[in-house]
């Protein structure tokens, strides 16, 4: 019977995941006085799935068919370093800030020798901290332990827009006409994941012409590049009120006693930061109830309902002359010569006329009347104070004139030059009078040339 003398071995899997024994690997030296003819041992090959101790068995034969067998152990090992296999990918930031990635992800088709392999990747999680190139390192380990390592870039993307809050604003025009704005005036808490590197609002600056309600928009950008924008209103006000100057003024009754200022000579330059829409004054016109000192007042409006006021001292004054000595000025007189008619139906407003006599129909009254040359045709000189001269109205208009008068038979009884209405019926050349309830021819030469201009008959009366 053979003597078997066997031994354990190791044995490397190939790349493939296989090893292969002979009888020879495991035997220590067998033998037979008669010699062997035959060493085998089984199982010979073996696999992954035989990683580990195999027991196995070396059987012996000699020249004379006798049999002898002996177990001993085969550990099979697995050195082979999985094939780790990497690709690089592209992350995206959510809108915590947050990105995670498996080693899926970056696994470009890794292998092992034996079985399916466990992939790992580190770092997994980036933050905004990550955002750009971050190196990752692959780990492929297969069931025997084995490790294999391959990098990969993961680049890390922030494509979140900032959330924009805006809130609107109201912002009043300076003494220039001016307002601004910034944009912490409009922003209203926005915020971003990763942070925000600016926020800006356009526009920020204001005029008069922007008064009453405006766009602006608002511009959040995050330290990725992100923008995002919203838009809200600025009430833009003018509360400047106008600068009211005024000039003090001196102005004179006119004939008919009035007068009247402009505005634009009260107005002393007034302004404002807007302009102006209008200027008024409180009283223009004047009449002769405001002869003195008068107090205007100059208001001014802008273009934005802005009103300011101001006093200006109009002086009225009056100088014309008072013809009835009554105090009242002509002007501001209503009857100018006192005689009881108004002037504005007195034919004859300057000279007293109570009558209103007009023998030429003319329209202006005997008194006033310088064509007009009215002569008595009787008077009664008794010395009671009515009627005890021969009047010729506007006679004194002739001082060339030369009055005659005559009794009936031709003998001239009285003779005058610049006549001045004062003969009370004395004969020519003496105190005596004239007799009584006479009649008399006269001849009035105005200018004296000779000429007869006016003639007639005259009644004494006493």
């Amino acid at each position: 019977m053979p003597t078997v003398i066997a031994k354990n071995i190791l044995v490397q899997l190939d790349a493939a995941g296989n090893a292969t024994i002979q009888a020879s690997d495991v035997n220590n030296n067998s033998f037979d006085d008669c010699g062997i003819t035959a060493l085998t041992v089984s199982p010979n090959t073996f696999t992954c799935a035989n990683v580990g101790n195999n027991t196995v068995t070396l059987t012996a034969t000699d020249a004379n068919g006798n049999v002898a067998s002996k177990t001993v152990i085969v550990t099979i090992e697995n050195k082979n370093a999985p094939i780790a296999l990497a690709k690089n990918t592209l992350v995206q930031l959510n809108a915590t800030g947050n990105a995670t990635i498996t080693a899926a992800d970056v696994n470009n088709g890794s292998t092992a020798t034996c079985g399916t392999p466990v992939l790992t990747v580190s770092p997994s999680t980036f933050t905004c901290a990550n955002v750009g190139a971050n190196t990752v390192t692959l780990t492929v380990t297969d069931a025997n332990g084995n490790v294999s390592l391959a990098t990969a870039i993961v680049t890390v993307q922030d494509k979140v827009a900032p959330v924009v809050l805006i809130k609107n604003a109201t912002v009043q025009l300076d003494a220039s006409g001016n307002a601004s704005i910034t944009a912490s005036q409009i922003d209203n808490g926005s915020s971003d994941t990763c942070g925000i590197a600016s926020i800006t609002v356009t526009p920020n600056t204001f005029s008069c012409n922007n008064v009453g309600v405006n766009q602006v928009t608002l511009k959040v950008t995050d330290v990725n590049g992100n923008v995002a924008t919203a838009t809200a209103t600025v009430t833009v006000g003018d509360l400047i009120l106008p600068t009211a100057k005024t000039r003090n003024l001196s102005v004179q009754l006119d004939d008919a006693g009035n007068a009247s200022v402009t505005v634009n000579e009260i107005n002393n330059g007034s302004s404002d930061n807007c302009g102006i829409a209008s200027v008024s004054v409180s009283k223009l016109s004047f009449d002769c109830t405001n002869v003195g000192a008068n107090t205007v007042i100059l208001t001014v409006t802008d273009k934005n309902g802005n009103k300011s006021t101001a006093t200006a001292i109009v002086t009225v004054t009056n100088t014309f002359g008072d013809n009835d000595n009554d105090g009242i000025l002509d002007n501001c007189d209503a009857d100018d010569d006192n005689d009881g008619i108004s002037d504005a139906i007195d034919n004859c407003p300057i000279t007293a006329n109570p009558y209103q006599e007009d023998r030429n129909h003319n329209g202006l009254g005997d008194a006033c009347d310088k064509d007009q040359m009215n002569i008595s045709e009787a008077f009664t000189p008794n010395g009671d104070g009515i009627n005890d001269t021969w009047v010729i109205s506007n006679i004194e208009n002739h001082p060339s004139s030369v009055v005659r008068v005559f009794n009936r038979w031709g003998a001239e009884v009285f003779v005058a030059r610049n006549y001045q209405n004062d003969w009370d019926g004395h004969s020519k050349g003496n105190s005596s009078t004239l007799p009584a309830a006479s009649s008399y021819y006269y001849q009035i030469d105005l200018d004296g040339n000779g000429t007869i201009d006016k003639q007639g008959w005259i009644y004494i009366n006493r």
